[in-house]
């Protein structure tokens, strides 16, 4: 049975972010989840581990994901 209190609340998962590299481009992509839409492209890999550790510390948007028109592809 499930508490009426919490069952009326629905869960948001938590939006974090990781760099992954573009095989296809060869660019660093930092990549929302769980959206799965591609925030920002480096060329050099430190340059987008640095900004996605800050974006992991200091969400954009709180616990919102970016909006589509502000992303690159997704």
């Amino acid at each position: 049975m499930k508490n009426s209190l919490t069952s009326r609340y629905s869960r948001r998962e938590d939006i974090k972010y990781y760099t992954d590299v573009n095989l296809e481009t060869k660019l660093w992509e930092i990549i929302e989840i769980p959206t799965r839409r591609v925030v920002q492209d480096f060329t050099f890999e430190d340059d987008a581990t640095k900004v996605c550790h800050l974006m992991n510390r200091n969400k954009p948007f709180g616990d919102n994901p970016i909006p589509a028109f502000l992303t690159i592809r997704g």
